[in-house]
């Protein structure tokens, strides 16, 4: 015995979350409203290449975040892409499928195909479904002539002769569909592309300002920046507004001293940092000649050596010089140990110039070029750059520049660094307490 039961058709779709969403809202929860992306990219073909057009307003919801944002990017040579929706996205996948013709061009010595802009960029969308918000209008010139494509955010792509695309795509399809034709010259190509531009910026509230347009042609390409300007804002006064001085009146005034002041000079300043004397009795004394640096000399000195090294340059060694003078000064102490400094003849002629003390003792531990290579290699600290060839070329600026300074010292304290770590503490042990049991 057989049966059959009829069950009811399912569609393709499922409007649960649909019912869910009306359910949420009717027991009042504010549901979020859809924002609004607006934009016109218009592209066609005519007789001897493509031209791009687009408008230059960038919108946030109901406000104008861009009066004159690029919507035209590079993507070869010869290949000009237009994009609409976010423009985070827009931004990203254009720069990105620039970035691959570039390394194709390099790696194949050919100019960029149209076709394999379109690829890259289709392919990366469709994996997205649409998640990427990227509208765009391809257009280039290769060896097989003009081309331009359309791709959609979720990957799908339209060959034509002319498109648009963006929120006023629709008033700009209506120029292309009136006055569109095959064989069009450069002037009339550029022309009907305005006028599509024009009509999605006056018929379109997400379109505006001005309008961009890329000539491509064989061998060249024009990017004709702020094209045309159909909305020109005027303003009462292009400079601004200008008031004669003594015309407001002052209320009250009032001047505070301040303790300490801040000099910052180039070349030989002193930024108020004290400096050394020597009286006639050998004896070495503090004489400060201004104040003290105050947190705001100190700020602004340590944002300019900041600066120096973002920028790869070398801090200047008057500025070591006087930053280590403040330091010995503020600590109290009438003896030092420097570490590591001069490491150059700048370093030395600028110690010797700022802070005028001779040094009772230099101490250089000698060690042999193979055995101090030998110990970095194995002092396992995990840095990158241990490695034989950075350390050889330490080793270079070591003779260069630092060697000189030792050479120039004649009272120079040495010791055999190749011997075990303990014995060179010895051997530098005795050397100092040597030197702290004399007198000044």
């Amino acid at each position: 015995m057989t049966g059959s039961m009829d069950l009811p058709a399912k569609g393709g779709f499922s409007f649960d979350l649909c019912r869910r969403n009306n359910m949420l809202e009717k027991n009042g929860l504010k549901v979020p409203g859809f924002r609004k992306t607006g934009t016109t990219i218009v592209g066609l073909v005519f007789q001897d290449g493509v031209v791009l057009g687009a408008d230059t307003r960038a919108t946030e919801g109901p406000i104008v975040a861009d009066k004159n944002c690029e919507k035209i990017h590079f993507m070869a040579p010869n290949i000009y892409c237009c994009g609409a929706g976010t423009a985070a996205d827009t931004e990203a996948v254009t720069d990105m499928v620039s970035s691959q013709l570039q390394l194709h061009r390099y790696a194949t010595g050919r100019e960029s195909r149209v076709v394999t802009a379109l690829t890259l960029l289709k392919s990366h969308l469709f994996k997205y479904q649409g998640h990427v918000s990227a509208a765009l209008v391809l257009g280039g010139v290769d060896c097989t002539g003009p081309h331009l494509h359309t791709v959609y955010p979720h990957g799908s792509t339209d060959t034509l002769p002319f498109a648009t695309m963006g929120s006023g795509s629709l008033a700009a399809m209506s120029v292309f569909e009136s006055k569109y034709k095959e064989g069009l010259t450069r002037e009339e190509g550029i022309q009907i592309v305005c006028e599509a531009i024009c009509a999605g910026i006056f018929n379109d509230l997400g379109s505006g300002s001005n309008v961009d347009v890329c000539v491509i042609t064989k061998g060249k390409t024009e990017y004709l920046r702020n094209h045309q300007l159909p909305n020109p804002r005027t303003y009462a006064s292009s400079k601004g507004y200008s008031f004669t001085k003594g015309q407001t009146e002052v209320l009250s005034s009032k001047v505070t001293l301040l303790k300490q002041k801040v000099e910052v000079a180039e070349g030989e300043s002193s930024w108020g940092i004290p400096s050394w004397e020597e009286d006639h009795g050998g004896v070495c004394h503090r004489r400060q000649l201004a104040i003290y640096p105050s947190d705001m000399a100190i700020y602004l000195v340590s944002a300019m050596i900041k600066n120096l090294m973002h920028e790869g340059k070398l801090v200047p060694s008057d500025i070591i010089v006087r930053l280590l003078l403040t330091a010995m000064l503020q600590s109290g102490n009438d003896r030092f140990l420097v570490d590591g400094f001069p490491r150059n003849e700048e370093n030395r002629r600028a110690y010797e110039s700022i802070v005028g003390i001779e040094p009772e003792l230099v101490l250089f531990i000698d060690c042999p070029r193979e055995e101090l290579e030998r110990r970095i290699l194995h002092r396992d600290q995990g840095r990158d750059d241990d490695n034989v060839d950075t350390i050889r070329k330490r080793f270079q600026v070591f003779h260069d520049s630092t060697l000189p300074v030792v050479l120039y010292y004649d009272r120079m304290g040495k010791v055999d660094g190749a011997k075990s770590a303990d014995a060179v503490f010895d051997d530098v042990k005795a050397i100092f307490t040597q030197l702290l049991t004399t007198q000044i």
